[in-house]
């Protein structure tokens, strides 16, 4: 179908709208591509407008501003509900998609250059985005030239008003500088989706700049102004011939506009620009370019913000920028929140930083799975490690795994991270020049040495046969003694449980700031009632060796005691399993090793008790906090339960010998007014002192400045 309406018909402002049909489907995009000659170009655009993207999801308004080719036959083309408004005269860019505007039956306006060409996938990521942010006012994909390098990864405005287009000309796309969400100063009209509510509120495209340039700047700032968000989405990618219908040269044509327009912009909007660095400095300084553009924008940036709330009024966001930090996180590998609990310990503490409107960015110095690192790309996070096939080629090495003094030293980071204290005894003497003012905090995700202790005492008793780690006593205080050395050295320590701090503070005393930062858990769905479940559930990452005892122990001890209480009584066996390494030794009687999983909630759900059975270790256990969240009662030995301060018989129950623990399992399986007794009392618990508000504050103080004046051990936080 095409239709062909001249200005006066298609309505009198911004409000108003082509007539629909109330019983047909509305499209979910109105396309509104203005032109002005160059009509290859426009049916280039068009058909790959049709070749990839989905039947019903879009209409096209094409504005023809005074072509003297056939861009006035266009409407036969026919299909894709495609609509035609016809001037006599040049209006520009801005008067052109105001009136496409007008003509818009859906919610989403696309406001598209002829001369971009759409690639496949491209629409979804930007309606995903409106979609899960009712406050997003304007996003825009990532663009590309036609020779693959990057044309614009979200604009910056410097205090001069002039526009900064950041990665242009990058010759890598996806480095991870470009491949995080974030909050351009301004989004680029060459392809545009912006919400029509949004749009309207602001009145429009401003017509002071017609016919061309500045209006998508101005327009973004406006959104701003006015309480909605704007975006620069990396999933979507389009490619966009710049220049090809106003030419770059700045003196002559239409490019002449943009000189003009500059001090336009910079008088409209002089007081947001006033505390903006100079774009100067920032074209002779990438560290200054790349400070400003992955700066925390006082809840408009990505993740910023508790989810579903709308940004913050102006002043109280400048107030909340101002406060806010900028963090680098450093760690050995990727958060793998999907196989062990201290990765979803550190994946909780990013997304919580980004909530809490801070500026963070995360390495993985030992690489680790891009999966991991596109998920913190969508909470505004950088995140530089993601893919270790980029570390074997120079060209891209220095993207992707950056030198940690170059990137300190650049970005000026105000605090500084280390998870674990490996990580700290790396870099941490090599950063503290490469960044004098900022805090140094080094989180001990749990306390190895205390770990390696119970290890040797157990081996040293002979009770321990299992393939732990065995150190002699020399070998174990030479790691204790590195250990506390780092901890010396650091600004701050985070500590997980009370246990691992006063274990190290005992040691240390002059420790002058401490934190505890537990695990945070999320409330999940309790699942069913205890009519509908049905055995016992091990849920643990088995590269990690407490947990791989603890398997043992029970095979060894537990599981036989306990079948003899209770036949025919299965053990699930949840985890990370690398190559099937550890199902061999224990599969079959009484024990099914399931491996790792996308989600063990199904398991949470289907089991009747959760076990947790380990004899050494230190720190919280998530296996606990995510079973009790889930609404799935626990059987554990007190090592399971530490600096979680859970009561027996109240909120988990507690067994520490092999007996014990048999038959604790057994009385609790068949008796439901215990069972439902702890699902209820457990999960409260767990969620009003562990739950993820809890957390807030905690984050915010684990990034403050440095704790000024003398050394002391104080109480945690």
């Amino acid at each position: 179908m095409s239709d062909s309406v001249s200005p006066a018909e298609a309505g009198p402002g911004p409000a108003s709208h082509r007539s629909v049909d109330p019983g047909a489907v509305r499209p979910v995009v109105t396309v509104v591509i203005p032109c002005h000659g160059h009509v290859e170009l426009t049916v280039r655009c068009i058909m790959s407008l049709r070749l990839f993207t989905g039947e019903g999801l879009y209409e096209v308004v094409v504005v023809d501003n005074a072509s003297n080719d056939a861009t006035s036959q266009l409407g036969e083309l026919g299909g894709g509900d495609l609509v035609m408004i016809h001037n006599a005269d040049n209006l520009g860019f801005g008067p052109a998609c105001n009136q496409g505007a007008e003509l818009s039956s859906g919610d989403l306006i696309l406001f598209l250059n002829n001369d971009v060409v759409l690639m496949p996938g491209w629409l979804d990521p930007l309606v995903e985005c409106m979609e899960a942010d009712p406050f997003l006012g304007a996003v825009q994909p990532k663009l590309l030239y036609p020779d693959g390098t990057l044309a614009d990864a979200g604009g910056a405005v410097f205090a001069s008003g002039q526009p900064y287009v950041y990665g242009k000309h990058s010759p890598d796309p996806e480095a991870p500088t470009y491949a995080c969400r974030r909050a351009p100063d301004y989004a680029s009209g060459a392809c545009l989706l912006v919400r029509r509510a949004a749009f309207e509120q602001v009145g429009g495209f401003d017509d002071r700049y017609a016919p061309c340039y500045f209006e998508d700047v101005d327009l973004s700032f406006a959104l701003r102004e006015a309480g909605w968000r704007v975006l620069y989405e990396p999933a979507s990618s389009v490619v966009h011939e710049e220049g090809s219908t106003a030419g770059t040269d700045p003196s002559q044509g239409m490019k002449r506009y943009q000189v003009r327009n500059g001090p336009i912009f910079a008088a409209k909007w002089a007081d947001a620009l006033a505390e903006r660095p100079d774009l100067g400095t920032a074209a002779s300084d990438r560290g200054v370019v790349e400070r400003w553009v992955h700066r925390a924008q006082g809840g408009y940036g990505p993740g910023e913000g508790r989810p579903g709330e709308p940004p913050p009024a102006r002043r109280r966001a400048d107030e909340q920028a101002r406060q806010a930090r900028s963090v680098v996180v450093f760690d050995a590998m990727m958060p793998v929140y999907d196989e062990a609990a201290g990765a979803l310990r550190l994946f909780s503490l990013l997304r919580l930083m980004r909530e809490e409107g801070h500026s963070v960015t995360f390495y993985a110095l030992g690489g680790g799975d891009r999966r991991y690192a596109r998920e913190l790309g969508r909470f505004g996070i950088t995140c530089f490690g993601g893919d270790l096939e980029r570390r074997e080629h120079p060209a891209y090495r220095a993207s992707y795994f950056p030198d940690p003094v170059r990137l300190v030293t650049e970005r000026r980071f105000d605090t500084v991270v280390f998870s674990t204290w490996p990580i700290a005894e790396a870099i941490l003497p090599h950063l503290r020049g490469a960044a004098p003012g900022a805090t140094f905090v080094v989180d001990s995700v749990d306390v190895e040495f205390r770990r390696l202790e119970a290890v040797s005492a157990m081996a040293a008793s002979g009770e321990h046969g299992s393939v732990a780690l065995r150190l002699e006593a020399p070998e174990v205080s030479r790691y204790r003694e590195r250990e506390m050395a780092v901890y010396a050295a650091a600004d701050r320590v985070v500590f997980v449980t009370e246990e691992d701090r006063s274990a190290v503070c005992s040691e240390l005393p002059t420790l002058r700031d401490t934190l505890i930062v537990p695990t945070a858990h999320e409330a999940l769905d309790p699942g069913p009632g205890f009519d509908e479940r049905a055995g016992l559930l091990l849920v643990g990452n088995f590269r990690h060796e407490p947990n791989l005892d603890a398997l043992r122990w029970w095979h060894d001890e537990i599981g036989p005691l306990l079948a003899e209480m209770l036949p025919g009584v299965p053990l699930k066996v949840v985890g990370t399993d690398p190559g099937g390494k550890y199902a061999a030794p224990w599969a079959g009687e009484g024990i099914e090793v399931i491996g790792w999983v996308a989600s063990t909630l199904p398991y949470l759900h289907s089991a009747r008790l959760s076990v947790a059975p380990l004899r050494y270790g230190a720190g919280m256990k998530g296996k606990v906090g995510e079973a009790l969240a889930a609404g799935l009662p626990v059987v554990g030995t007190p090592v399971a339960f530490e600096g979680m301060s859970l009561q027996h018989a109240q909120h988990v129950l507690v067994a520490a010998t092999a007996r014990a623990f048999a038959q604790t399992v057994a009385q609790a399986y068949f008796d439901r007014p215990l069972w439902e007794r702890l699902r209820s009392a457990g999960r409260s618990y767990l969620l009003e002192n562990f739950g993820t508000e809890r957390m807030r504050h905690l984050v915010d103080a684990m990034v403050a400045p440095a704790t000024p004046g003398p050394a002391t051990s104080g109480p945690a936080t």
